[in-house]
């Protein structure tokens, strides 16, 4: 027979990867970004785009994103690609002080990601976890709530297991978007 459609058979739950990069550059917000790539990369660009290696700024930034990964700041940054998500399960996951995907640029994505979850009449399925004061790391703390997560999302509720991840979140760790 054919699967139960009511059967989640599949989710997703990214840990400190959701980003805007657009944002970023408009923001003066891509320094960390660039600081965790090869530095050849945007000295050879700024060399070529103005002459000058160390003229690194967010124009030769812009255009390195858009040589080696063209979309990646229009139809492929976060507020355009995450909403494509829906309506399956979605768990975002990130720092509140991670420099490389700023909370402002986070935001951006996390409201387009919920406009389609909610077009969709599942806002159930989307949701967003924020680490209070952790920086761009996974630490244990997410890997935790996002296995959680997928223990709840994807395995049949079992009447004696208390489901971690809702509403029982410790707000002096997490802040729920």
């Amino acid at each position: 027979g054919a699967a139960d459609p009511g059967l989640v058979t599949g989710a997703v739950a990214p840990i400190i990867g959701v980003q805007h990069f657009a944002w970023g550059l408009l923001n003066d917000s891509w320094r960390a970004r660039v600081d965790s790539l090869p530095p050849a990369l945007f000295a050879a660009a700024a060399e070529e785009l103005v002459g000058d290696p160390r003229a690194v700024d967010a124009s030769v930034v812009g255009a390195v994103y858009r040589r080696i990964c063209p979309g990646l700041i229009d139809e492929l940054d976060g507020p355009a690609s995450l909403p494509l998500i829906s309506p399956r399960p979605l768990l975002v996951v990130n720092g509140e002080l991670d420099p490389r995907c700023p909370f402002p640029g986070l935001m951006n994505a996390v409201t387009e990601t919920k406009a389609a979850y909610a077009s969709e009449g599942k806002t159930s399925l989307f949701r967003t976890l924020v680490q209070r004061g952790t920086p761009h790391r996974c630490t244990p703390e997410m890997v935790g709530v996002v296995n959680r997560w997928f223990d709840e999302t994807l395995r049949p509720a079992r009447p004696d297991t208390a489901l971690p991840t809702r509403g029982h979140l410790d707000p002096n760790t997490w802040i729920e978007l």
